[in-house]
């Protein structure tokens, strides 16, 4: 994967980079930078555009959302109608809104497409996981199980893997040791803030 993010500096709009970056996805590796370049270059070479390509960069984009719409937003017209790409959508959107219900029972009964359960599954897990760890300090294990879709053997495998404590019915996370921390990007240089508020005094 390096040796592909340093082509990139050299080889961003060269079709004959096509081959090495859709077998990065292939090999269900990932990264936005190769992603949202692959893309761009199906956009200038709409002839080479390749769905299969295409569903993986959007599976494994998958369950970051912001990331997944970006790359979507990229696809060809033609090709976001597809099926298979139809069904990445609503698993984001579940996902989005916290439908985790509605998530598994859509994961359960795939229609016939490229989604790969295995792979996606336990990021979605993880991706869940980590939003009930900074929601909740403690929580029912039927809700955990259903939010999961897990079944006891697999909650209290959970539950011994990431040292929480628990009882007969809760599960209690541990607090955490530092608080979380929120980087918003204004796109904003301070600095020129500062000057113009200079020449106003």
């Amino acid at each position: 994967m390096q040796e592909i993010l340093e082509k990139l500096e050299i080889s961003r709009y060269e079709p004959e980079f096509i081959p090495e970056l859709e077998k990065v996805f292939m090999d269900n590796l990932y990264n936005i930078d190769a992603a949202t370049c692959l893309l761009k270059l199906y956009q200038l070479n709409p002839e080479k555009e390749n769905i299969e390509i295409v569903h993986k960069i959007l599976s494994l984009a998958l369950p970051n959302t912001a990331e997944f719409w970006l790359c979507f937003m990229l696809v060809s017209a033609e090709i976001k109608t597809h099926q298979s790409l139809q069904v990445l959508i609503q698993i984001n959107r579940l996902l989005e809104h916290c439908q985790f219900t509605d998530l598994w029972e859509l994961m359960n009964n795939l229609p016939d497409t490229k989604i790969s359960p295995e792979i996606l599954n336990p990021k979605i897990r993880d991706y869940i996981k980590s939003l009930l760890l900074i929601t909740y300090q403690s929580i029912n294990k039927s809700d955990i199980k259903q939010f999961l879709s897990i079944n006891d053997d697999e909650l209290n495998k959970l539950i011994e893997e990431n040292n929480w404590g628990s009882d007969q019915e809760t599960i209690i996370f541990p607090k955490p040791t530092t608080k979380p921390q929120v980087k918003i990007d204004i796109g904003i240089d301070i600095s020129r803030i500062s000057t113009v508020f200079s020449k106003m005094d």
